[in-house]
């Protein structure tokens, strides 16, 4: 389905976070049910990290994939949009694609930007949003840049992210022989929801408000 419209763009969004939040929720009353297990390791709450890791990262992945498609579709020009988003067209245009940038990359540059301001922002969604499978705080804080949202409303969740979710997760992949309690699959669960929660807040606050407009209000 073609998501052109404001209604259509949250109507999907919503869409998208119920049925995870739904999953999660059905999981959780499954490892709660089996908390009375006295092994030192539990399958089902160990099995529950990279379930809560898998919303975490499809969900971001998904739905900033798709807001830049929304904003693609606007078809807006360079000079319409926020210096995030031609940032990112820039990082894709021809010729651009080195971080060693030449005397010629920067003429590149220039003649980018007296040539193209009123040229259509070409947003490469799919290439722009790449959580390298492993969607750890460093490359998080780099999609929020990269959709030109506030990383500070997530302020101390570092430590969550890259130890108890992402560390454990990756431990547990990998075939580690890693405890995981009930009170810290608890933690997680709680807290990977609030993260979505807070994700899908920011998207549809950005479109309800055009915030991806060089105009908008800040």
């Amino acid at each position: 389905m073609a998501r052109y419209s404001d209604a259509d763009f949250t109507d999907w969004i919503d869409a998208e976070i119920a049925w995870r939040k739904a999953e999660i929720h059905n999981y959780y009353l499954i490892a709660r049910k089996h908390n009375s297990i006295t092994s030192r390791i539990n399958p089902v709450t160990r099995a529950g990290i990279p379930l809560l890791y898998a919303h975490w990262e499809g969900f971001i992945k998904e739905c900033a994939v798709e807001y830049l498609e929304f904003i693609s579709r606007r078809r807006l020009t360079n000079a319409e949009l926020k210096d995030h988003f031609v940032a990112n067209s820039l990082r894709f245009s021809e010729g651009l694609r080195t971080n060693a940038l030449s005397f010629e990359d920067l003429l590149k540059i220039v003649a980018f930007f007296k040539s193209k301001t009123e040229n259509r922002c070409q947003i490469k969604s799919e290439l722009s949003i790449n959580t390298r499978s492993n969607l750890k705080w460093s490359v998080f804080c780099e999609i929020i840049d990269v959709l030109g949202f506030d990383i500070s409303v997530y302020s101390g969740k570092e430590t969550l992210i890259d130890k108890i979710l992402v560390g454990n997760r990756n431990k547990i992949a990998h075939g580690e022989n890693s405890l995981i309690d009930f009170t810290t699959y608890e933690i997680v669960h709680h807290e990977v929801l609030a993260l979505l929660e807070l994700f899908r807040n920011q998207i549809e606050n950005a479109v309800a408000l055009k915030a991806y407009k060089k105009d908008a209000a800040s």
